[in-house]
């Protein structure tokens, strides 16, 4: 087994129904994850999951979720991990309660514990993301979550969708197409 082979023993299929729907669905892997992913091999296990949308895994620890992010605290990391729960107790039998966000800055780690949505929560928020799934949804472009698309490899992709579709009126005035 070469390194890039050992790799793919480590790194995480992630949630397709988290985060951009779009980027999920036509981007390529992002080896960014690979060194989070390596945090969490290290201390949980890999698990898949498969849902409509797609499988994927999660590291899991005792009972809970892991999760790892990198750099300042993003408010959308919550929801994320909100959706990401109610999507693994949904999908799984694993009944977790809480998602554990380690998260590094500058060299220190940290931990969140995010609690998992009750059911009728986890349903709202399964259904809005499968809906955004099926649709090619997207992120408003003024929301703070769209700070990321900036660094997105589908960016000119999403863009050409959005003006297709006449979803242009929550770009900011100084939004750099493509």
């Amino acid at each position: 087994m070469n390194p890039l082979q050992a790799l793919e023993q480590v790194v995480a299929i992630p949630c397709p129904l988290v985060g951009c729907t779009r980027a999920n669905q036509w981007g390529s892997r992002n080896w960014r994850n690979v060194r989070g992913d390596a945090v969490l091999a290290a201390i949980g296990t890999l698990c898949p999951i498969d849902t409509p949308a797609g499988p994927f895994n999660v590291y899991l620890f005792n009972h809970d979720i892991l999760q790892f992010r990198g750099g300042q605290w993003k408010d959308w990391w919550r929801d994320d991990c909100q959706l990401l729960g109610a999507v693994v107790n949904n999908y799984t039998s694993f009944n977790v309660k809480t998602v554990d966000l380690i998260q590094e800055v500058d060299g220190n780690l940290s931990i969140h514990y995010i609690d998992i949505p009750t059911s009728d929560e986890a349903q709202v928020l399964i259904s809005r993301a499968l809906r955004d799934w099926w649709d090619a949804g997207r992120i408003a472009k003024d929301s703070p979550r769209a700070y990321v698309c900036k660094f997105c490899s589908v960016k000119g992709k999403c863009d050409a969708l959005d003006q297709e579709r006449g979803q242009t009126h929550d770009w900011p005035p100084n939004y750099k197409v493509g």
